[in-house]
């Protein structure tokens, strides 16, 4: 497939970086920052706030973290299809070029 490997491999690219992406983000506690404003401040109206806010960053950034996990499979599988099936990627590959004959990619 010397005419697509390019494009596979711009494909699995974009995989490692969207999972090296959640990984990083996962490795960071967003919220971390808001459990040191929470305790100084202990009796106040806005500590309950504070601990809700960083609830939903927890939230926002596990599934931040998940969607873009699901996207890097998402194109290593297809990168893996695409290698596999010369015939699906010919065909796809067209599509998005806006060609219709059957050259092939130089």
């Amino acid at each position: 497939m010397s005419g697509y490997d390019v494009a596979i491999e711009e494909i699995r690219a974009a995989g490692r970086a969207a999972r090296s992406a959640a990984d990083q983000r996962r490795a960071v506690d967003v919220a971390g920052v808001l459990d040191g404003v929470r305790l100084s401040m202990l009796g106040s109206r806005s500590t309950d706030l504070v601990a809700r806010v960083g609830v939903r960053w927890r939230q926002a950034q596990d599934y931040w973290c998940g969607t873009m996990g699901g996207h890097a499979d998402a194109l290593s599988q297809s990168a893996d299809a695409y290698a596999a099936n010369e015939d699906a990627a010919a065909r796809d590959f067209r599509v998005i070029s806006g060609t219709t004959g059957n050259a092939r990619p130089s």
